[in-house]
């Protein structure tokens, strides 16, 4: 593609520089890709959402779910909390427990019980992840913690079928 008097060309910046790069020779014979994509905000975090399907429309608003998929539920917004917590104490950026806990404002002991969430077996998490739980299987349920850290209890006292194997 040549650029005409009514069509500009930009390039992609160029990292730490400033300025713009040249183009690359394939993008010099008019070749491009166009990735749709939205950036939104999910609990205070930054996200890109992809179209579903694979559409190469840009996604308007309200789009950009995987068919089907609504908002995550309680369950999983717990679960989640967990291993972002969990990973910000694996990181580093916090001593402590309780030095995380006093940043987001929460007790050392809530904090525990969502950190314990990422220790459930995987499979159950994923049929959370899912919707795939059992209906006696509530946040209640899950934050009072009585099941055991062995996989295969966790199973039975939670109401999942045992794992064959």
């Amino acid at each position: 593609m040549t650029a005409t008097p009514d069509t500009m060309i930009l390039h992609r910046p160029a990292r730490g520089g400033g300025g713009f790069r040249a183009p690359s020779p394939l993008e010099s014979e008019g070749y491009s890709e166009f990735v749709p994509f939205r950036i939104t905000r999910r609990g205070g975090r930054k996200i890109i959402v992809a179209p579903p399907g694979g559409e190469t429309a840009a996604a308007g608003p309200g789009e950009g779910k995987a068919p089907g998929a609504g908002d995550p539920t309680p369950l999983v917004r717990k679960i989640a909390r967990g291993f972002r917590y969990r990973d910000m104490m694996d990181s580093g950026e916090f001593p402590t427990q309780d030095a995380l806990a006093a940043k987001l404002g929460i007790t050392r002991s809530y904090l525990g019980r969502l950190i314990r969430l990422t220790l459930l077996a995987p499979d159950i998490i994923e049929a959370i992840v899912e919707g795939r739980e059992p209906a006696t299987l509530s946040v209640d349920v899950l934050m009072r913690g009585d099941y055991p850290d062995d996989w295969p209890g966790q199973r039975k006292a939670l109401g999942f079928p045992a794992v064959a194997g």
